[in-house]
């Protein structure tokens, strides 16, 4: 059997340029140190897509805005 690591995480999208480098890279750390194979996410915009898959690599995203 294959266990898998899955995990939400609501992004608060406030639009704030800074805030949105604070929680990607918050959100890059919890992917990270956790080692979560499956998450899913609310508030996930495209701009927050592009800035944690420039960081984070081995994942893929699905899903619409």
């Amino acid at each position: 059997m294959v266990k898998l690591k899955i995990a939400s995480f609501n992004i608060k999208n406030t639009g704030m340029k800074k805030e949105k480098e604070i929680n990607s890279k918050v959100l890059i750390d919890f992917i990270k140190n956790r080692k979560i194979d499956i998450l899913g996410t609310q508030e996930l915009t495209k701009e927050y897509e592009k800035n944690i898959n420039d960081k984070l690599f081995g994942y893929k995203f699905y899903g619409n805005y």
